[in-house]
């Protein structure tokens, strides 16, 4: 057999008579040899992102699961995009994260019996990305630069802390992306102090804006807590809240507040925190504001009425995934009852730094929270040097 297709065949044989001697249409099936003879990868000076496959004869039928890679002293994988390639050459996209040897094998597609189909030792090559120099300055990097790979898209992520406004964000020369993302949150600010339970500091507010065009210049900030900072990129901007010192609802914790374009911006409301009835309220966060606590009494014989505290839950934040890493952002701090014959309570809650977190509300006198400071962090399409 030579070629699969269908043949006509019959049968005969002298001094007999054979009844349905003849059969036509009868299909036949051929495997066809080929041999894999080379693997080979591309970019030698930088970051390889294909191999090529080539063969002794045509080959149809070829897809990337007949394709396997196995990591030796090096690292690479399929990226899911489609194989290429037709006859006797074939191209498979490939991410590299480090340099050295993969080894590759090649399963046989229907009809086809391959020989030679493991190549091992195949070199890919690795070259680290470079970060921009110039988006950091004059702003401090407080949270550092970092690259995180979202499908088969490499972002260079800038996280921004320090304090200051109006700081210019600028880019090594020919490598200005066309657009970015931005998060921005604000300060968060320190929970109230009261007698009966200050209210919860309320969450920084949150700005997450998809990926934009860029103007001519951008300008952003990225504030401490106080009563609440503001962090800024461009004409987004973010607020924190602040907690109360009384014991109505209304003034137990302010959520932030935050604003921006309108083209795609996710804005956090402004959430008050819970109303408690003498005791701690409930922080005020981006996503909507904590349960307050509720004060309540109990006597004995020797005492008597006793204020025993209870606290308000936190306000909720919401999470962003923006640097690579899942981060709860404008949590609101929750406030702390107060006894009426002793300051002897837990303090409140401390905002996590650059999270816009409010910080929690305390007994009169006793320590309250500080929030949690701003942050501005811009990714980008990676722009190679």
């Amino acid at each position: 057999i030579s070629a699969a297709g269908q043949v006509n065949v019959s049968v005969s044989k002298d001094g007999y008579a054979i009844s349905n001697s003849t059969h036509n249409n009868v299909y036949m099936s051929y495997i066809t040899p080929v041999t894999l003879t080379g693997v080979a990868a591309n970019n030698t000076s930088s970051t390889t992102t294909q191999l090529t496959l080539t063969f002794d004869n045509s080959i149809a039928g070829l897809t990337d699961t007949n394709i396997t890679l196995t990591n030796d002293t090096g690292t690479a994988a399929k990226n899911n995009q489609t194989l290429s390639g037709s006859g006797s050459t074939w191209y498979l996209p490939v991410t590299v994260t480090q340099a050295g040897t993969i080894n590759v094998s090649v399963s046989n597609p229907y009809g086809y019996s391959i020989s030679g189909s493991s190549k091992n030792g195949v070199q890919v090559h690795y070259v680290a990305p470079t970060p921009q120099t110039a988006a950091a300055n004059p702003m401090a990097v407080g949270g550092g630069t970092g690259f995180i790979t979202v499908g088969t898209t490499l972002y260079e992520v800038h996280t921004f802390t320090a304090t200051g406004s109006n700081q210019p964000l600028a880019f090594d020369s020919a490598r200005k992306p066309q657009t970015v993302e931005v998060l921005v949150v604000g300060g968060g600010g320190p929970g109230g102090s009261y007698r009966y339970g200050g209210g919860g500091g309320g969450g920084g507010g949150f700005v997450y804006h998809p990926a934009f065009s860029l103007g001519s210049a951008y300008y952003f900030e990225a504030t401490v807590g106080g009563s609440g900072g503001t962090s800024r990129f461009g004409s987004i901007y973010a607020t924190g809240g602040y907690g109360g010192n009384t014991n109505a609802g209304g003034a137990s914790g302010v959520g932030g507040l935050s604003s921006g374009s309108t083209d795609g911006v996710i804005i956090s409301t402004r959430n008050a925190g819970g109303a408690g009835s003498g005791g701690g309220g409930g922080g005020g966060g981006a996503a909507g504001p904590g349960t307050a606590g509720h004060i309540y009494t109990t006597s004995d014989d020797t005492h008597d009425d006793i204020w025993v505290y209870r606290k308000g839950s936190p306000g909720g934040g919401l999470s962003s995934d923006i640097s690579g890493t899942s981060v709860t952002y404008g949590k609101g701090g929750a406030g702390e009852g107060g006894n009426d014959i002793t300051t002897s309570v837990r303090s409140g809650d401390s905002g996590a730094a650059n999270t816009g977190n409010g910080g929690g509300g305390n007994f009169n006198g006793g320590t309250v929270g500080t929030g949690g400071s701003g942050i501005v962090i811009v990714r980008w399409p990676y722009v190679a040097q």
